[in-house]
Order: C-alpha cells, then structure tokens, then sequence
C-alpha cells in the first residue's frame, strides 16, 4: 500500500456585494435671459446671477457656459450634435481628469457687454477657463452659492439674448453584485494498494 498526500485546488464561485463609485456629470441648469439696450428704460439692461449648485452631495467640481449671441448657440448645438453629448459636460469631464488634449467651448466676445463673475467659494478655477465658460474643482468646506455673474449691456440700440448653463459633478456610491471565483487548496490523502 502507497499512501501519498497531496493538494488540489477546487473553485468555488459565490456571488458579493461590491461597493463601486460612479462619477455623475449633471446639467445643473440651462436658462436664458433677455438683456435690452441700456437706453430701453422698460426692460433691464443688467443682470445678476447667483450660480448655486445644491442637491449633490459629494461634489467634486462645477462649472458654466454663457452663450451671448446666435452664433454661440448655433455652434454649441452643433458641437451637441458631433459629440452626442453635452458639451459642458465634456468640458468638465476633461477639465477634471486632466485629458491630455483640451476641450473648448464656443466662446466670443462683445464689446457691447460687460462681463465678471465674482467667486464666493474656495474652489479651485481650472486653467483653461475664460470669462465665457470656466470649470472649478470644489473644496469640501464650499457653501452651495458659488458665485455670481453680472452681465451689462452698454450697446443703446442692441438687445441681446443670454444663455446659461451650469454643470456640477458628484460622486455616487452604489452597491453592484458581482460574481467572484476563488479557488481553495485543499489537501487529499491518496491510497493505492500495490499487489
């Protein structure tokens, strides 16, 4: 009789409940505005806007176009339509993780408007911002106000249509089941009987 000991390895397959994190791109809010000439006493030529960014928990960053003429519409509805995708959200998402090639939004400038935005945040401002659309990294301690953006029409015959939209990304923690295969080693005593 030869007794031999030896290991096998056996798989087992159960299923886990993994923890995952998802990083959320959210178009925040899109509204226009109308500014008249500044000459119009019955309509306003200025505007104040508070971007806020609440109900996201786990904010990483947010950011905000501004579209001031037709031709920034037309050319980010067609970036819209080449992308398949937001553009802002695109922006953010490239202004977050640092892509190696920048994302730019349409943008111009008019001499008739007067733009500033004033930060009331920690927030970091991404290198790549401009006065037309800007992305910060958020710093826990931000209140949901973060900033605002004045906006002053000084043509006295040209009315203009504004358009805002703002993004906020967030981190969503979600449980996913998953499968998982592990292989235990167990050892097995063989016999076998010499005649």
């Amino acid at each position: 009789m030869i007794v031999e000991n030896g290991i096998d390895s056996v798989v087992k397959t159960e299923i886990i409940i993994k923890e995952v994190l998802d990083t959320l791109y959210h178009l925040v809010d899109e509204k226009q505005y109308k500014l008249a000439p500044y000459l119009d006493i019955t309509n306003p030529h200025k505007l104040k806007i508070p971007l806020v960014i609440d109900n996201l928990e786990n904010l990483l960053g947010w950011g905000y176009w501004l579209g001031i003429s037709k031709p920034d519409i037309d050319n980010y509805s067609q970036l819209y339509e080449l992308i398949f995708d937001e553009p802002l959200k695109l922006f953010a998402k490239s202004e977050l993780i640092k892509t190696s090639s920048k994302f730019i939004l349409p943008k111009t400038l008019n001499e008739n408007l007067k733009i500033d935005f004033k930060n009331n945040s920690n927030d970091n401002i991404s290198l790549n911002s401009t006065i037309s659309y800007s992305f910060f990294k958020s710093d826990s301690l931000s209140t949901s106000l973060k900033g605002e953006l004045s906006i002053t029409n000084n043509s006295k015959i040209y009315d203009y249509m504004i358009t805002l939209k703002t993004v906020g990304v967030n981190i969503v923690k979600s449980k996913v089941e998953q499968q998982e295969t592990s292989y235990d080693l167990n050892e097995f005593i063989n016999i076998s009987v010499v005649k």
